[in-house]
């Protein structure tokens, strides 16, 4: 019998918006853990739903190492799947449901799953596949209609369902990574291990990308701040040194990074501090030194 635990970390949430994911998610899950990181008066009296529980960490433990908790809390339930989501999303009602009857069509196909991603709308209103699988030496957006499930090498995180079995044969979540790449480096390192990943259509889940754009040369670029630009090129950089990383990820996620770098170095408003940040992360990756940067 499957039973699933919804994890769902927080740092800064907005009440509203977290409320109505943790009812949606409660509505789905046989139970419902909430990992808070360290956000200032923060409570747990607003979301007392009779299969809802929440945890409070005193200090900001970041991502990864918030999922590793909501595994093992989920481990202690006998649960056998863990769906992860952030703050910022919002599944439809029957986004679970859909996971769970791809999940069980692929398998009796002979394919170890791994883990099954929703397709998502950003909740600004413009629409992004979540979708994308390695071609030749590009990483490309797969389509996925309605009713159609792909395989992938890449899921984001929030709305994921994720099997017990898989993550006690690949491993947890790399918690020194803090933020950034952590779902990258699990779904590589699941499908180093033989996993399928999937796409699932017919999963719908509203999600705030919360990015801000930079136009350059008349494209639209995503833009982070310049910490998560220090944690995008330290993790970017960390995890394409691992021996059993592929080539061709290797290859794909320097030019990446190089673009990174070089655009946020010289268009962005900030760019002396954009460049500084990075160059340290880059630093960072190379001595390995790795967690959450000191303030």
């Amino acid at each position: 019998m499957r039973k699933i635990i919804a994890v769902i970390v927080t740092y800064h949430p907005d009440a509203a918006q977290l409320l109505r994911l943790i009812e949606r998610a409660a509505g789905q899950a046989d139970q419902v853990l909430v990992i808070d990181n360290a956000t200032p008066g923060f409570t747990s009296s607003a979301f007392a739903l009779p299969n809802v529980q929440v945890q409070v960490n005193h200090q900001n433990l970041g991502l990864a190492a918030a999922y590793n908790q909501g595994v093992e809390f989920g481990r202690t339930q006998g649960a056998s799947h863990i769906l992860l989501f952030d703050q910022d999303s919002c599944p439809s009602p029957t986004m679970v449901k859909e996971l769970v009857d791809a999940w069980e069509q692929t398998e009796q196909r002979g394919l170890r799953v791994a883990a099954a991603g929703p397709n998502y709308t950003d909740a600004k209103g413009r629409y992004q596949s979540p979708f994308v699988k390695i071609q030749g030496l590009k990483l490309v957006r797969v389509p996925c209609g309605q009713g159609e499930t792909v395989e992938v090498d890449h899921l984001i995180s929030s709305g994921c369902l994720i099997s017990m079995e898989a993550i006690d044969d690949v491993g947890a979540f790399e918690d020194q990574l803090f933020i950034d790449y952590v779902d990258t480096e699990w779904c590589l390192r699941a499908r180093q291990h033989g996993y399928a990943l999937l796409g699932v259509g017919a999963a719908d889940m509203e999600h705030d990308l919360g990015e801000s754009y930079l136009t350059v040369f008349n494209r639209r670029v995503p833009s982070h701040s310049p910490l998560r630009h220090y944690y995008l090129i330290r993790n970017g950089c960390w995890l394409i040194s691992r021996p059993w990383v592929g080539w061709r990820w290797r290859v794909i996620d320097s030019v990446r990074l190089f673009k990174i770098l070089v655009v946020f170095s010289l268009f962005s408003v900030n760019r002396y501090q954009h460049c500084r940040m990075m160059v340290v992360g880059l630093f960072h990756a190379v001595r390995k030194k790795m967690g959450k940067l000191p303030t």
